[in-house]
Formats: C-alpha cells, sequence, structure tokens
C-alpha cells in the first residue's frame, strides 16, 4: 500500500488479498471511475453529498477486507487504521472449505474477531474461523 498522508496512521503488515480485488473488481472499476474527479481535484468534495458518501464508505469496505485491516482517515471518528477487523459469516449449508480469514501474516497490532454460525456442514464441508501462519 502506498504511504499516504490521508489516513491516521499506517497500516500494518499489508498484504492484499487478491481473491477479493478480484471478486469486486467490477464494483472496484465503477467505484474509481465515480471517485476519480475528486481525487485528480476536478470536483469539490461536498460533505453533504451522500452518493459521494456511499462511494468512499463502498470503496472503504472493499479495501478494508482486502487489506484485512482498519482504514481511517485523518479526523474520523473511528477505529484506528490497522487495528480490529471483524468478519462475519452466515452459511446455510456448507460444502468445500469456508474460511473467515485466512492470512499468511499479520502484524501484533491488529485485532481480529470472527463470528461464523453454519446451518449444516456437509461431510466434504469445513468452516475454519482464523488460519493465521505469523504474527509479528
Amino acid at each position: 500500500m502506498a504511504e499516504t498522508d490521508v489516513l491516521d496512521g499506517v497500516p500494518v503488515g499489508v498484504e492484499l488479498d487478491t481473491g477479493t480485488i478480484q471478486l469486486e473488481e467490477a464494483t472496484l472499476v465503477r467505484l474509481i471511475q465515480d471517485l476519480a474527479p475528486y481525487a485528480v481535484g476536478l470536483s469539490d468534495v461536498d460533505p453533504g453529498d451522500a452518493s459521494l458518501a456511499t462511494a468512499v464508505s463502498r470503496t472503504r469496505d472493499i479495501l478494508e477486507r482486502a487489506y484485512g485491516q482498519r482504514l481511517t482517515f485523518r479526523g474520523e471518528d473511528r477505529a484506528e487504521t490497522g487495528s480490529r477487523l471483524t468478519v462475519t459469516q452466515r452459511i446455510s449449508q456448507a460444502s468445500g472449505e469456508i474460511t473467515g480469514v485466512d492470512a499468511e501474516s499479520i502484524g501484533r497490532a491488529v485485532d481480529i474477531a470472527v463470528d461464523q454460525a453454519a446451518g449444516e456442514v456437509r461431510e466434504d464441508g469445513s468452516v475454519t474461523g482464523l488460519r493465521i501462519r505469523r504474527i509479528g
């Protein structure tokens, strides 16, 4: 992740989950098109623009999932960048492998919560809340 002074801190142990990006590719392309005029200074940000707020929020949601941590703008009243990641999964029928968080490594500062519920886990299915190979 590129360094920026827009966030309130530096993301920790940044590793991109390309699967999330692939799943959200079409949405990200649309959001980038919507936000580009603001990013390059062609349009002024109107704090009362609900559609702009929705586009920024949706973009952040996807990036937080892809990077596995909070991304908080300077001055925002929310958890700091790099902090708690919450994953919630509700599965009626699990077949194959379902994992809440699968990370090669995470920094010690990351606080992760996984909340999963599966109605039925089939014989060929498995539900794993958290799989991390290295912490710190």
